[in-house]
């Protein structure tokens, strides 16, 4: 998150403030309906995705127990593990 926002501050500051609190508030929503992702590309995991922002959040849920497991930016090859 930090690194992605950083970059987003550099070429816009409010874009930045934007991304963070969209990154907020989707994955504070995931306390109550964990299952609100679409299923992930890879096995076990699911994917919110931004609706402002080409930004992807894989997570799993492991033990009643959500695991972000990155903030993944769209325009990147995405890689066969998380």
């Amino acid at each position: 998150l930090e690194q992605s926002a950083e970059y987003l501050h550099e070429h816009n500051p409010q874009s930045s403030r934007e991304f963070v609190q969209e990154v907020y508030d989707l994955t504070n929503l995931l306390k109550t309906n964990p299952a609100m992702g679409r299923p992930g590309r890879i096995f076990g995991t699911r994917e919110l995705v931004l609706n402002k922002f080409p930004y992807l959040i894989p997570y799993r849920v492991k033990n009643n127990c959500i695991e972000i497991l990155r903030i993944f930016p769209t325009r990147m090859s995405q890689p066969e593990f998380w």
